[in-house]
């Protein structure tokens, strides 16, 4: 005898059964509540996701700005679901060596450094989208189930103009 599945009856799993029968009794507990976040991947696309924002300020004024942004993001991330990185690189003229860091942070506590010696004969745009790569693959290899927001910072407009321009 063969049934439409529409019309089939469907059974309701044991595990449903239990909790239905015993959530007045967790009501009643002081239990601990958690974020139960997960972002399926293929529901919004990327360009959606971010957000990036270019300060008009001078570079003095722009480090105060962000200085103070994640002092604020920091105190209010109890539950470390914030990550925030902050990418640099410079040139030393002297001995012609390109340096790119990352600095990853989620609390107070400075989590970890991250530094690389480049090639002399790269240019310091390339070493600044190197830096943005890293900083990409520092966020997505210490992302968490709560995690809610990654920031990343860089001093670096023309390698964020020319990726936004590509998103």
């Amino acid at each position: 005898m063969n049934r439409d599945k529409n019309t089939e009856k469907k059974e309701v799993s044991q595990l449903f059964k239990i909790t239905s029968q015993i959530s007045d009794l967790l009501l009643s507990l002081k239990t601990e509540r958690i974020k139960q976040k997960w972002n399926a991947s293929w529901s919004q696309n990327l360009a959606s996701l971010i957000s990036i924002q270019i300060s008009e300020l001078d570079k003095k004024k722009t480090a105060v700005l962000y200085h103070n942004k994640i002092q604020k993001i920091l105190t209010n991330n109890e539950d470390n679901s914030n990550i925030i990185l902050y990418s640099d690189e410079f040139k030393n003229e002297q001995s012609n060596k390109l340096k790119a860091d990352v600095i990853y942070i989620t609390n107070l506590i400075i989590n970890q450094s991250f530094s690389w010696n480049l090639e002399s004969e790269m240019k310091v745009f390339d070493a600044e989208l190197f830096a943005i790569k890293k900083v990409f693959e520092i966020a997505f290899n210490n992302r968490q189930l709560n995690t809610e927001k990654v920031w990343i910072f860089s001093d670096n407009q023309a390698a964020i103009k020319d990726w936004k321009i590509q998103a």
